[in-house]
């Protein structure tokens, strides 16, 4: 076997083969001298990241340098990682692939992971762990990074006096230890071990504070995957902190439960156990009136666990203007780069940016926007074919950041040009609005299916949950008028109905026997079957999605029972004015009222249960809490809004009436017209002037993807006794009301014998029915959930919205075909026991409609309203002009130029100062051109 001196000769002979000095390979590298030099002493081994560059210049394999036989003899220590310097320095970051390429220098990778001769042992959760702390952090956040690294060493001081130290009231030597600049060299996971674990990176945006931690993070998670006993580093982002402010602990266990998908049990056994390294990112991103106590709350932490290893970063200015400081052993900052680093390397770099050295020299403000490695590198790019006059004549160094960048886009557009057709200013304009939300919303990474109606101008978000309403409900009144006008045609001697096609024996009206007269008023028995589905689909409506039944107590009877009388008597007035009017105008005045007296107590019945129902819930969730307010206030129409659903409804539902009445009568009649008409003014009534859309209350407020779906026996067996005892009396109320109800109104028509059987035999079928329907609706619901993936699971943009689809038409083909088949089985065998003749026709009747009845109502709750927000949420903001229509399109397009950077399905911009930038951009005024 070769060994690691055969391996230096080999390489040794291939540059004098070309007749370079080691100098010269250096140079062509972009390396020191004496790591050549140490290569070829046998001294160390070029690294993995470095070996390809050195194969390219050579011309030679990496077999043919002896570089495959260096790799298999374990060169994986820490020393041997990085070989571009001695002493393992820290590099400069954050200068874009093309760019550089662009420019003429050379890429120079962080330091790897051991790949080869490794082998991961022990607890699998833990392998899991480190792979995916490996996959979000450095494959996908460093090594895959739009940004790579420059050929800079970065200097970093101490800063004693920064952190809380509690000898300094005893050691006042050590309080008034100075801070001192490093040993030129010094690598980020020394100083992490001369502060025991304990570290601050502090230093000005674009600095490399992020790049350091992430290096950190990839030599501890070598160390961790050769010893067993290290800890796991895992990366947190504290600007996500904000959002609750909960206790430290318990905000890391929920981050690594959502973020690394650690089940809640393990992650908090970890924290218990002190296996987890905690570093710490984005102190800087808390607004700073809560950024002290965040850092009050970090500190409570290390007082109860003063062991576990805990590494923060901010930016210095956010962190020295509160006054709490961290307790912590050590901090360190990141230098600003001097004049003489900034001219070696522009000269190393070569002669085109001897333009940009000139600048330098002659403007000190330019210089001190060089002292970053970040803004060093817009430098670069932005100053090529720019004349130095256009640049030096602005005074202001944040107008000349901010010039510099626009300069910085411009050219990286203009060069690369228009991918998809996307114009400067449309490129400019949707960047500023995403850096505008991202900002605002306290995000760093942006994930299409996060958008939620706040993204909207206010002004526009009204008209946005109006739409919400008006399509869901609009296909709700569409498929529920269907089946009315479908048992309606059931119910007239001549036209046939619903029943008659399913028995093929022209039952039609006779079907119900004797119960055949129904309700009175023109209504019979089968008009009368809309009230059972009817009261269903109310029950799945204020169920599904949500945490249970409503409990029937003495405090919640009077309340449905006021809410229901109130409401019913006035839509049953309305609607029998109404009735009357018409059918006095197209079959006379004695008719009309006939009429009118039977489609009041109908229509005022199926109002007031459902009122009352929606008072008795709303009763059960008690005082509303601030938000809740907030949105109810959002929830309010003007008298426009609430006329224009009046027209929709009342369409969406007249339509659906008419159709199915005509489709199974055998065309149009007179009947179904009218009919048509009455169910179009009571719906309009009571969905678009009334608060029936109430059974959905957060309707276009908050999107809520079903991204992942589970099921659970364990939900369903806890919480089964609730929903039966829930269910029970809720079904006893509803029979009681219908018997009564029906009886007395039965009564005005055909006498008391027949009203009053009648009530009590329909009103029992009612009772059961929704009894049924209301428990299957429980169990349902406890047992199926839907939730959001974690950001690290997600691999395609939108893919959240996508799986909602999928998940919605899941759900409501499974509890669609659940629900008709207990429901209907329910419903016909209730007959039955009533001795109907037509029994089984009305059990496959009934059974179809509380198929589509449950169908829809678990495609609208898991996942169908979101993905119908989502994509009317797109439609407002690409008429807005603030994104294009094909925003996928257009984000990989940014991801193309730089600009952004992609993460699995998300995205983010390739810099924060990038992201700051674009917030800054003034909304534009004019429209932009929509794709």
């Amino acid at each position: 076997m070769t060994t690691k001196k055969a391996a230096n000769t080999l390489l040794k002979q291939a540059r004098q083969e070309r007749g370079w000095t080691q100098r010269h390979l250096a140079f062509e590298l972009h390396v020191e001298e004496q790591t050549v030099r140490s290569w070829e002493r046998g001294i160390r081994s070029p690294s993995l990241e470095i070996r390809p560059r050195l194969c390219e210049v050579l011309g030679k394999s990496s077999e043919q340098l002896g570089l495959q036989a260096a790799e298999a003899n374990g060169i994986h220590n820490e020393k041997a990682q990085v070989d571009m310097f001695p002493s393992d320095p820290v590099f400069l970051t954050d200068i874009s692939h093309q760019e550089i390429q662009h420019a003429g220098n050379v890429v120079l990778a962080m330091p790897s992971l051991p790949r080869d001769g490794v082998v991961l042992r022990g607890d699998k959760n833990r392998q899991r762990m480190l792979k995916r702390v490996q996959m979000r952090w450095i494959t996908d956040g460093l090594e895959h990074s739009l940004y790579q690294k420059a050929l800079i060493l970065l200097s970093l001081r101490e800063e004693p006096e920064v952190v809380e130290n509690p000898w300094r009231n005893v050691a006042q030597e050590s309080a008034q230890r100075p801070g001192n600049l490093l040993p030129v060299g010094s690598h980020i996971s020394q100083v992490y071990d001369d502060a025991d674990g304990e570290l601050l990176i502090l230093g000005e945006p674009g600095a490399g504070k992020t790049t350091l931690l992430l290096a950190l993070t990839r030599t501890l998670l070598a160390r961790a995957k050769r010893d067993e006993q290290h800890p796991i580093p895992v990366v947190f982002n504290l600007s996500e902190w904000l959002e609750k402010r909960q206790p430290l602990q318990d905000w890391l266990v929920e981050e690594l439960h959502a973020k690394y998908q650690v089940p809640t049990k393990l992650a908090l056994a970890w924290m218990e156990t002190e296996q987890i390294v905690l570093l710490l990112d984005g102190l800087d991103e808390i607004a700073s009136e809560y950024r002290t106590a965040c850092i009050e709350e970090i500190n409570t932490y290390r007082r109860n666990r003063g062991l576990v290893p805990v590494v923060v970063c901010s930016r210095s200015a956010d962190y020295l203007s509160q006054p709490a400081r961290l307790l912590l052993n050590r901090a360190i900052a990141v230098q600003p780069l001097t004049t003489h680093q900034v001219n070696e390397y522009i000269t190393h770099v070569g002669p085109d940016l001897a333009a940009l050295q000139l600048a330098l020299q002659h403007d000190p403000a330019l210089q001190e926007m060089a002292s970053t490695p970040l803004m060093l590198n817009t430098l670069m790019a932005a100053y090529q074919g720019v004349s130095n006059d256009e640049i030096l004549a602005v005074g202001s160094p944040q107008i000349r950041r901010d010039l510099l960048f626009a300069k910085y886009v411009e050219r990286v557009l203009l060069r690369r040009g228009p991918k998809h057709g996307y114009t400067l200013e449309q490129t400019k304009h949707w960047l500023a609005w995403l850096a505008q939300q991202l900002t605002q919303h306290k995000q760093t990474e942006f994930y299409i299916e996060h958008m939620q109606p706040d993204w909207l101008e206010s002004h526009v978000r009204r008209s946005y949950r109006n739409a919400i309403i008006r399509i869901i409900f609009g296909l709700n009144l569409l498929l529920n008028a269907a089946f009315f006008g479908a048992f309606m045609s059931d119910s007239v001697p001549d036209p046939s109905g619903l029943s008659f096609y399913l028995n093929g024996k022209g039952w039609g009206v006779h079907i119900l026997g004797w119960m055949a007269p129904g309700l009175g008023g023109g209504l019979r028995g089968g008009g009368s079957l809309e009230i059972i589905a009817f009261i269903v689909d109310v029950i799945a409506a204020l169920i599904v999605g949500r945490s249970g039944l409503p409990s029937i107590t003495l405090q919640f009877l009077p309340r449905v029972a006021l809410s229901g009388l109130r409401s019913g008597l006035l839509f049953g007035c309305i609607i029998a004015l109404f009735t009357a009017v018409l059918f006095g105008i197209t079959e006379g005045v004695a008719t009309g009222i006939y009429r009118a007296l039977g489609t009041g107590v109908f229509e005022g019945l199926l109002v007031g249960l459902m009122t009352g129902l929606i008072a008795g819930l709303s009763y059960e969730r008690g005082n509303a809490s601030k938000e809740q307010k907030k949105q109810k206030l959002l929830q309010g129409r003007s008298l426009v809004d609430r006329l224009v659903n009046f027209v929709i409804f009342g369409l969406c539902s007249g339509i659906g009436t008419t159709s199915a009445y005509a489709l199974f009568a055998g065309g149009y009649v007179i009947e179904a017209l009218v009919y048509g008409l009455v169910v179009s003014v009571a719906c309009g009534i009571l969905f678009g002037l009334g608060n029936g859309t109430e059974l959905v209350p957060d309707l276009g407020l908050t999107i809520k993807p079903a991204e992942s779906v589970a099921w659970s026996w364990a939900n369903v067996t806890q919480h089964l006794a609730s929903n039966v005892k829930k269910g029970l009396p809720m079904a006893g109320t509803i029979l009681i009301l219908m018997v009564v109800v029906l009886g007395c109104a039965g009564q005005v028509y055909y006498g008391a014998g027949y009203a009053w059987r009648y009530g009590l035999v329909y009103g029992s079928i009612i009772g059961i029915a929704t009894g049924v329907a209301a428990i299957l609706t429980g169990v349902l619901n406890s047992g199926w959930s839907s939730n959001m993936i974690a950001e690290n699971q997600r691999l395609l943009p939108n893919e959240g919205i996508q799986n909602s689809l999928k998940h919605a038409f899941f759900a409501a083909g499974l509890f669609g075909i659940i629900g008709a088949i207990a429901c209907g089985l329910t419903s016909g065998l209730s007959f039955r026991l009533a001795g109907v003749p037509g029994w089984s026709i009305l059990l496959v009747g009934m059974t179809l409609a509380f198929g589509a009845i449950f169908a829809f109502r678990f495609w609208t709750a898991y996942g169908g309203n979101a993905f119908v927000e989502h994509y009317i949420l797109r439609w407002y903001l690409w008429r807005a002009g603030s994104i294009p229509w094909k925003y996928v399109c257009f984000l990989d397009d940014a991801v193309e130029h730089t600009f952004m950077r992609k993460i699995g399905g998300g995205y983010m911009f390739s810099h924060r100062l990038l992201l700051e930038y674009f917030a800054s951009l003034s909304n534009q005024t004019e429209e932009t051109q929509r794709i």
